[in-house]
């Protein structure tokens, strides 16, 4: 297991000497922001899901759009909390896994190059966390715990899937880092990320197809 994933902020200063975590809170309501983002994502890569999964995302990125600092802590030391945590408290240490393993791999892919951190990696990590908080919910005690069950199994099952449409909702928000034309095309030859083709036809590339070039 690696030593460690750290994360950055996403209050990075743009191009504009903004941060982009400013603009985002500029929003009224950040839920409704993000499920728009969220909704446009999904349909745009054909993906169905549950209305309590989407929910859940939607949270998930709202309250990262508020605040990263629940990302400064690496995943190995949160791994460690699920081995020592009792059992009342294990759900709620896996999800911690699982959400975090989950926002690196969809919102931090210019970070895991850096870091040299592998997606299957992560995509691991994650959906075994899921996995296991969805086992214990189903058993738990507690009527919220069971509710969330199938909202993990689901993000088990999907968790590169899911990853992908953050991706995607990264790049068509303030969540996404400015990027030359030159790095938007270079992202969208190895992601294909229908996102990113919509920035490259807005800087008036006329083909994102194949192997065109940037015109």
């Amino acid at each position: 297991m690696r030593s460690s994933v750290e994360t950055p902020s996403l209050g990075a200063v743009d191009s504009n000497g903004d941060s982009p975590s400013t603009r985002i809170e500029c929003h009224i309501d950040l839920k409704a922001y993000f499920h728009e983002t969220l909704t446009r994502a999904l349909c745009t890569r054909g993906v169905e899901v549950a209305q309590p999964t989407e929910f859940y995302l939607v949270g998930l990125l709202s309250a990262l759009g508020h605040d990263t600092a629940a990302l400064s802590r690496s995943l190995v030391e949160l791994s460690r909390e699920v081995e020592s945590a009792h059992r009342a408290e294990r759900i709620a240490r896996l999800r911690d896994v699982g959400d975090q393993a989950l926002s690196v791999s969809g919102l931090f892919d210019a970070h895991l190059e850096r870091r040299g951190i592998s997606r299957s990696y992560l995509a691991d990590l994650g959906s075994r966390a899921y996995r296991s908080a969805s086992q214990l919910a189903s058993t738990s005690r507690e009527s919220g715990d069971r509710a969330r069950a199938t909202i993990f199994f689901d993000l088990s099952a999907r968790f590169r899937v899911y990853a992908e449409v953050l991706e995607d909702v990264r790049e068509s928000t303030a969540l996404g880092t400015p990027d030359d034309v030159l790095s938007l095309y270079e992202r969208f030859c190895k992601t294909r990320s229908p996102a990113v083709a919509e920035r490259l036809l807005a800087h008036g590339v006329m083909s994102v197809s194949g192997s065109d070039d940037v015109s």
